[in-house]
């Protein structure tokens, strides 16, 4: 670590003294933590040093400035500063340094981000030759830097102001910035430019070096160190030997004090301003108090017995421990020795308390006359027993002469013996029945019933009454004798048939019928049902309430009591629930059934349709099949309306006056919710999904979803087909269609347009046809060259001259003396447009020749081949002409009373294509 220190100091110039130790010691070895030590031991920079801060008495002992430390922990001011002779104990700047210190910024001893500014040993090396860093501060805070005269010490400005004639500037070393004094002339030499510049000298001697500061002054040069002479350190506070440390070597000496009590001993140590201490205690006279204040070896001494232990009643087992103040209540006491021990006994107590079995303490004599008791020991008093008259037992009280209560008995009670023991009794031989306690109730006994009794005043004064059990033991419902009686639970049960039959003992005690149904929430109440056996608890009947002055009742639709009566109408009402008519249909609308029959509606008055039924006859339990048969019926059924469950009609719907429909009903028409039940209408194929002609009275259709059909498209030719959802015609504003969803239905395509005619053909002229072609010649000698033999006249088309034939192809002579071809086929200069094939020739053997007339039938013997020409081929058809684009979506309008398609948008198809001429 002292190494470490030593380069940052040459090589980084850090400020003054690092983290407050930079010095190994002998110690019982090496470490890194304080775990790896023996016990009583710490690792202070990397050894195992025992460390003492703290008196045998557990006090700190925190040491001074100036004091050698090796721990922050050791000094009183927490900062324990390195030094190149050993750390000391340092102090912050804030309240001044002392003569020979100075103030520096430091890195923290307690190992934070920042620098500090403490007290350090001022060692004013400035201006003073050097030959590098070290030899100007160990610290490496002050600086050697080269002038032109040479090297010389300058010194750490960032925490101090220069001295006279030096200015505080940056020097940079190592990329490093530094606060430096530098002379402000320039130059460390003295001469007359330079005249009362002061540098830094000392004075050593034997004893050490002191620092101070000289002054330049030519032609003598620098003259009148202020150093002091170094000298043996006394206690003063001070550093006078400046190694640094203040009074160091000042090793505690004994001392002692002495006067007429005798002589006490101590420790003569140095606290530095404050001089010699000598902690030797003034001896004075022995008193209890656990210290040896005489000196002579003995504590106490004067108020314990040979065995050591304290006898004295003012401190009994102990000083201070006064038997008179501890007891209270004693009129006399004493220190009495119980096993090795004394201890505070009373021997007497004051009026009105007695003392303890043990003699511990005074206790009040406790009132227990006439208390109840079970034994002597429930009394508490001194001689007071447990005694038994006419039933009770209850406390007396001793009233022997030796008694501690005051002589005789109170008032009405009387001394009597008992046994050999004399106590006070009542002379009414009750402690309960007195006429303090007349009409006081107690309880008791008789045969196995509790009972009780009333004190009352008779002839001989105060007496309790007979066991009075039936009033005590009142008969309750809990299948027993409560008051000794001979019966069980008289009064719950019936006499008769011995049944519980109350609605609160409903079969069995404490079977409360009103538990089971709340009426706020249930709307009825429980009943005991006698109709079975044993009783059984029941759903009583159905609550009546008001509201608005209006009365209403509750009514059990479901006929299952488990929730009792949970439908509520106007008080009789029976018929009258029109179907709700809604809004917008949205999920979770309430639909009320206003006369609880258990529909929105009411039964008699609507049929019912259900999609799918079969055989039915429109009541709920056999509905319609479909709408068309409810609505047929509806007329001659004297119903007012139609209800539809949820499902698809695919039907047209055809709406008449009078005619009402109602949708959105689940399959056994108990609840409504248009969008949870859908009842979809359906349009067939052919129809709309609802039709009116001329209804001028009213109809309803409610609650329904209609959907038109999606058409497929229309055949070749033809229009494209309209989807209609709803068709009316002619119907008067009586006609209401409410809280529906119509979905309209995709149209039909119209169909294709059709096909265009043909084109000019043969079928036309004969022109189209062409002419024979000439046939082939034999020549007996070599063919000319170019000679050639025309095809047949090219046919004409006069309506497309680009479609008209081609002529013939021409011959041209063959090619002789080929001998592995037997003959060869017309040669044509032009071969396409579909020409016929030409004629094969008559060919020759290899022996032949223009000369020799050898010939010999083509592909003979076994593949003999035709010799003539073929005819042309008829010319490739024209192509089809591109479809015309299809027309875009438009309205269809109303044609009178039928629906009309737009007026056709697509466009014409193109012309098909020329075909090509025929072949010569």
């Amino acid at each position: 670590m002292r190494k470490l220190i030593f380069i940052l100091g040459l090589t980084a110039g850090a400020s003054l003294w690092g983290c407050g130790r930079d010095w190994l010691a002998e110690n019982p070895g090496r470490c890194v933590f304080d775990a790896e030590c023996l016990e009583g031991f710490r690792c202070i920079n990397g050894e195992c040093l025992r460390l003492t801060i703290e008196q045998p008495d557990g006090g700190p002992s925190l040491k001074e400035f100036g004091e050698r430390c090796l721990a922050n922990e050791e000094c009183r001011s927490s900062y324990c500063l390195s030094h190149p002779r050993g750390a000391f104990c340092t102090r912050p700047c804030d309240s001044g340094c002392p003569a020979g210190f100075v103030c520096r910024e430091v890195a923290d001893p307690h190992g934070g981000p920042n620098t500090v500014a403490l007290c350090a040993p001022d060692e004013n090396r400035l201006c003073q030759p050097c030959l590098e860093h070290r030899n100007c501060g160990v610290g490496g805070a002050d600086l050697c830097l080269s002038f032109p005269e040479g090297r010389f010490c300058t010194r750490d400005c960032s925490a101090a102001p220069c001295p006279a004639g030096y200015q505080c500037r940056d020097v940079e070393i190592s990329a490093q910035r530094f606060r430096q004094c530098l002379p402000a002339g320039g130059t460390c030499a003295c001469d007359e430019s330079s005249a009362g510049l002061v540098r830094g000298c000392s004075v050593h001697n034997d004893l050490g070096e002191c620092f101070g500061v000289e002054t330049c002054t030519p032609p003598a040069g620098f003259t009148g160190c202020s150093a002091t002479v170094p000298a043996a350190e006394e206690c003063n506070g001070l550093d006078d030997d400046c190694d640094g440390f203040a009074d160091e070597g000042l090793d505690p000496v004994p001392c002692q004090t002495s006067n007429a009590f005798g002589t006490c001993t101590g420790t003569r140590t140095c606290r530095g301003f404050d001089g010699l201490y000598c902690d030797a205690p003034e001896p004075a006279a022995e008193i209890c108090n656990s210290l040896d204040d005489d000196c002579d070896g003995a504590t106490d001494e004067d108020f314990r017995d040979e065995a050591g232990r304290f006898f004295r009643p003012e401190h009994c087992g102990g000083c201070n421990r006064d038997c008179d103040a501890l007891l209270l209540h004693a009129s006399r006491t004493e220190c009495r020795r119980v096993g090795e021990e004394f201890v505070c006994r009373v021997l007497s107590c004051e009026s009105g308390f007695y003392r303890a079995a043990d003699d511990s303490a005074c206790l009040p004599l406790p009132d227990t006359l006439c208390d109840p008791c079970q034994r002597d020991a429930d009394c508490l008093g001194p001689g007071s027993l447990c005694l038994t008259l006419d039933g009770e037992r209850f406390c007396g009280r001793d009233c022997s002469p030796a008694s501690q209560y005051p002589p005789g008995c109170p008032a009405g009670y009387v001394c009597q013996n008992v046994g050999s023991a004399l106590q006070c009794q009542p002379q009414t031989r009750t402690c309960l029945c007195t006429t303090a306690s007349e009409g006081a109730i107690r309880s008791c006994r008789f045969q196995t019933c509790e009972g009780y009794q009333v004190c009352r005043r008779d002839a001989g004064g105060y007496a309790w009454s007979i066991c009075d059990v039936d009033s005590y033991n009142p008969e309750i419902c809990d299948g027993r004798d409560n008051n000794c009686d001979g019966r069980t639970d008289e009064g719950f049960r019936n006499p008769v048939t011995g049944r519980y039959e109350s609605p609160e003992h409903c079969g069995t005690c404490n079977n409360d019928c009103s538990r089971y149904f709340v009426p706020e929430l249930d709307h009825t109440t429980g009943v005991c049902d006698l109709g079975q056996n044993p009783p059984r608890c029941g759903m009583g009947p159905c609550l009546t309430e008001s509201e608005g002055g209006v009365t209403y009742e509750w009514v059990n639709l479901d006929n299952d009591p488990s929730n009792g009566c949970e439908c509520r109408r106007r008080l009789g009402n029976t018929t009258q629930d029109e179907p709700d008519l809604i809004g917008e249909p949205v999920p979770g609308l309430s639909y009320l059934d206003e006369n609880c029959d258990g529909i929105d509606g009411v039964i008699d008055r609507a049929l019912f349709a259900r999609p799918g039924s079969v055989g039915g006859d429109g009541s709920r339990q056999r509905p319609f099949g479909s709408l068309t048969q409810a609505l047929a019926a509806l007329p001659a059924s004297g119903k007012s309306y139609v209800l539809a469950a949820e499902g698809t009609y695919e039907e047209t719907v055809g709406l008449t006056a009078l005619a009402r429909l109602h949708g959105g009903y689940s399959a056994d028409f108990s609840n409504r919710d248009v969008v949870l039940y859908p009842s979809v209408i359906q349009a067939p194929a052919g129809g709309p999904a609802v039709s009116a002609s001329g209804v001028q009275g009213e109809a309803l259709l409610s609650g329904f979803v209609v959907r038109g059909r999606d058409l497929a498209p229309s055949a070749t030719g033809a229009d494209g087909a309209p989807s209609v959802a709803i068709r009316l015609e002619n119907c008067g504003p009586g006609l209401t269609i409410r809280s529906t969803v119509v979905w309209a239905g995709r149209g039909g395509n119209g169909g294709a347009g059709a096909a265009g005619a043909a084109g000019f053909g043969r079928q036309n002229s004969v022109e189209l046809d062409g002419g024979a072609g000439l046939d082939g010649l034999r020549e007996y000698a070599p063919c000319p060259a170019g000679r050639q033999l025309a095809g047949g006249r090219a046919g004409n088309n006069p309506s497309c001259l680009a479609a008209s034939g081609r002529s013939g192809g021409t011959t041209v002579c063959p090619v002789y003396d080929y001998p592995n071809k037997q003959g060869a086929q017309a040669q044509y200069p032009v071969s396409d447009f579909g020409n016929g094939l030409g004629g094969y020739d008559w060919s020759f053997d290899p022996y032949s020749g223009s000369s020799c007339s050898h010939a010999t039938e083509s592909g003979f013997p076994d593949r003999i081949q035709l010799n003539v020409g073929q005819d042309g081929q008829n010319g490739a058809d024209g192509s089809a002409g591109v479809g015309g684009a299809g027309g875009v979506g438009a309205f269809g309008s109303l044609c009178g009373t039928s629906w009309c398609a737009s007026p056709a948008r697509a466009l014409a198809g193109a012309n098909g294509q020329a075909a090509a001429g025929g072949g010569g």
